[in-house]
């Protein structure tokens, strides 16, 4: 009988390094190579997730920015842009001194305020109306029929219009230096050149308007004032030709000076007679012819003596015939006169101060300066296409990444 043979199996030595296997343990299932190949390939083929994935890229990322892009060149409209640029001056000259004052501290200062104001002004409700009337704005800004996204549109309002005007423009300033920079952009050269010139006459127009009612402001109460001293003056002047014409007095002050002198010459006149008369009593006696006549000059030389003086007030009898005392004519007129030169001396005053704020409103006058005068374009410069794909490419793709990233983190979180 044939003795059964015996196979010996030769064991492989096993691979060393680090990219040997690992020795199985006692007991443990080790797979074919074969087997442990066909699941690794089952693990690497795409599944529903992977092309879910791939579908929304291409829908949500490449197709909107290829859309994007195809309408950019082929249908959107070249636009022109103008620019211009212009600052707020003042014509107030400063001495050495403030001007050393003003390096410590900002350079924008007034002109500063000035170029916000004229910011919100273009932007404003005002300026698009006034472009709409100045300009066939809407003509202007619907030219290409087949750009439905960069035109404005037909009877569109003016919450709209406003919107689209500031799209449509672009306007900014420099707060140190006060420079207004303004750019209009239209499907022509000639009406974004148009569009720029009439936003620079309109700013013109809007700071000659606040330097005049600035002006105005700084020089209304000194002129005020003047009005007044005016009307003050002439009323005095007023009173003092009536009071001139009923009394018939120029000036009663000279009148009261002339009744002094003659009182006082009419008292000396009276001392000397009455000298006269007791030396003609004492030399010859009461027998003197001329002793009645020198009684008699004594006697009218007193009457008319009190008759002065009752013309000036004093005395007992402090009235004139005409029933005023003399001493009331005077101080009504010295009173009138006070007036006159209180009211002529405030209104010299007064018209210094009006002329010395009117030299001050011409010195702080402002004026808009322009730096460039409204460009004309020979190419277009928007839109940029370019720019404008690739910004949309990189959005899209961006939220779509974190879109699936999110997906993604709910999902490992199930």
């Amino acid at each position: 009988m044939n003795e059964p043979v015996q196979v010996i199996k030769q064991k492989r030595p096993l691979p060393e390094g680090p990219g040997a296997l690992a020795q199985p343990a006692p007991g443990q299932v080790v797979d074919h190579p074969a087997t442990a190949e066909a699941r690794l390939a089952q693990l690497a083929r795409p599944k529903w997730r992977h092309r879910a994935a791939a579908v929304s890229f291409l829908l949500a990322v490449l197709l909107p920015a290829i859309l994007t892009t195809s309408y950019l060149y082929l249908y959107a409209a070249d636009q022109y842009a103008s620019r211009v640029a212009f600052s707020v001056r003042s014509g107030e000259t400063m001495a050495p001194v403030e001007v050393l004052g003003m390096l410590t501290q900002s350079l924008g200062g007034s002109g500063g305020l000035d170029a916000e104001i004229i910011y919100e002004f273009v932007r404003s409700q005002q300026m698009v109306e006034t472009a709409l009337a100045a300009l066939p704005l809407e003509a202007i800004y619907n030219a290409p029929q087949e750009d439905w996204v960069f035109r404005l549109g037909e009877d569109r309002p003016i919450e709209e219009v406003i919107d689209y005007w500031n799209w449509m423009t672009d306007i900014s300033f420099e707060a140190t230096t006060g420079v207004v920079n303004f750019e209009a952009r239209a499907f022509d050269p000639d009406s974004a050149r148009a569009i720029a010139a009439l936003v620079l006459a309109e700013s013109t127009r809007l700071v000659n308007d606040l330097s005049i009612k600035a002006r105005e402001d700084a020089v209304s109460v000194a002129r005020e004032v003047l009005g007044q001293s005016e009307d003050r003056l002439r009323d005095v002047r007023r009173k003092l030709r009536a009071f001139r014409d009923i009394e018939q007095e120029i000036d009663p002050s000279l009148n009261a000076r002339a009744a002094l002198g003659l009182v006082s010459e009419l008292e000396g006149e009276l001392a000397r007679t009455e000298i006269e008369l007791d030396t003609q009593r004492a030399l010859v006696g009461a027998r003197d012819p001329r002793i009645p006549y020198l009684v008699q000059k004594i006697e009218s030389l007193r009457s008319r003596i009190v008759e002065e003086r009752t013309r000036l007030g004093t005395g007992t009898t402090t009235t004139t015939p005409d029933g005023r005392a003399f001493s009331d004519l005077v101080a009504d007129y010295e009173e009138l006169i006070v007036d006159q030169e209180f009211a002529q001396r405030a209104y010299v005053t007064a018209l210094a101060a009006s002329e010395q704020a009117q030299i001050e409103a011409r010195r702080q006058i402002r004026y808009l300066s322009p730096h460039v005068d409204p460009t004309l374009s020979v190419s277009a410069q928007y839109p940029q296409r370019a720019l404008i794909s690739v910004g949309i490419f990189t959005i899209l793709l961006v939220g779509w990444a974190v879109l699936l990233l999110i997906f993604y983190n709910i999902r490992d979180r199930r």
